[in-house]
């Protein structure tokens, strides 16, 4: 059995009172990697006797954050979009205002309309967030509205919201873990991470199972060794994607079977359901591994067919996914361009051997590369605790 520290003891009965005795609407604890966050919050909704399937709404900003929710005990939790808003399909129109076809399947492409639902489920007693730094300040307002307790907790060392504030962990009461607890194989990860949190150096070579070194002694072999390599820029990304799946023996402009994608767009209307209720969508950051082979009999001239198999559940098949060829196929400021544009469609994709930071929170991986990289004081140390904390065995660190 578990046993909590004093300080997780004192977070669990704080949250318990909350919730039966305090008009305070929103309860916030916070903790770096390695403090037990998980494991109080299970232990607070198990201490509220509350029913995981039916009485809580678990949701997460990220959709593979909800993904690991599920992986923790909480099963029903989805992303907030799916949980809050009602997605009607519409006809997607040009800039004349004409229907859009797919022109090989000949039907129109279909487009979300979102609608924010007027109440949860009479059952909900309780709404848990996790990764609550991730979410947008403008989502918060749409989640009081319901009038039910909201439970959040997650880390400040994550990045924030692109283009807006974090909407929880910066104001009002914040609880925070602050003891590192032991955790056999990943001291040493968890060693580096919160050095790099607290801005102090680190010394090359080996740290346990995890090394440090600089990026001139980076090798190939390290690139295939890792589950996943990390970096800042889009640029290296590009650059490593390419020189990755060269190394594999890919060469093509469509992937082909076995290769590593990520979603780079949200498609809420195309999703999987399960038996409890939940549904697994195609979002921004899932990644997972091609299942077939593509080929010209699925090419239009601008979408292909592809079926995806995320790694999170890899029981459940994306079939006959229509991805966006440009954007598959482009650099990164046109596949930006074709991201922001409305009148693009298909599902849009990358290459993931290699991914930045902003994809990476909320995953985790056994072995990881990570490429420290200048991009921003303001958020330079959250990137580089993000990619130092993704593994959960060993960590390569490579310093600037």
């Amino acid at each position: 059995m578990f046993i909590l520290n004093q300080e997780q003891e004192y977070i669990v009965n704080e949250a318990v009172k909350w919730f039966y005795n305090s008009y305070e609407q929103i309860f916030q604890f916070d903790g770096p990697p390695g403090s037990g966050k998980s494991v109080v919050l299970n232990e607070i909704i198990k201490r509220l006797r509350l029913d995981p399937l039916h009485e809580i709404a678990a949701m997460a900003y990220i959709g593979s954050a909800s993904l690991v929710m599920r992986m923790k005990g909480l099963l029903n939790a989805k992303t907030i979009h799916s949980t809050i808003y009602n997605v009607q399909p519409v006809n997607a129109l040009d800039a004349n205002g004409n229907i859009i076809m797919d022109t090989l399947l000949n039907v129109p492409i279909k487009v979300p309309k979102f609608t924010l639902v007027e109440h949860l489920p009479k059952e909900v007693r309780l709404i848990v967030i996790d990764e609550g730094y991730t979410v947008p300040l403008k989502m918060r307002p749409e989640l009081e509205k319901f009038g039910i307790k909201i439970l959040v907790c997650g880390d400040q060392g994550q990045l924030p919201p692109v283009n807006d504030l974090p909407a929880f962990l910066v104001n009002g009461k914040i609880y925070h873990l602050t003891q590192i607890m032991r955790q056999t194989g990943r001291d040493d990860i968890i060693y580096l991470t919160n050095r790099v949190r607290e801005g102090l150096p680190l010394i090359n070579g080996y740290y346990g199972n995890s090394l440090v070194i600089d990026r001139k002694d980076i090798t190939d072999n390290m690139l295939l060794w890792a589950d996943q390599v990390i970096c800042c820029k889009n640029k290296t990304r590009d650059e490593l994607n390419y020189k990755i799946r060269s190394m594999l023996g890919f060469n093509s402009d469509l992937p082909k079977y076995g290769e590593k994608l990520v979603c780079r767009k949200n498609n809420w209307l195309s999703g999987v359901k399960f038996d409890n209720g939940a549904e697994l969508n195609l979002v921004n950051g899932l990644i997972g591994k091609v299942a077939n082979n593509p080929d010209v009999s699925s090419y239009d001239g601008h979408l292909f067919s592809l079926d995806f198999v995320p790694d999170l559940v890899p029981n459940v098949s994306f079939r006959g996914t229509r991805v966006n060829y440009k954007h598959m196929i482009s650099e990164n400021n046109v596949r930006q361009s074709i991201r922001n544009n409305r009148y693009e469609f298909g599902d849009m994709f990358e290459y993931s051997y290699c991914i930045t930071d902003h994809i990476s929170q909320g995953m985790q991986w056994h072995k990881v590369l990570y490429i420290e990289e200048y991009i921003d004081p303001n958020i330079q140390r959250n990137l580089n605790v993000v990619g130092a904390s993704r593994p959960d065995q060993q960590l390569i660190y490579v310093k600037m």
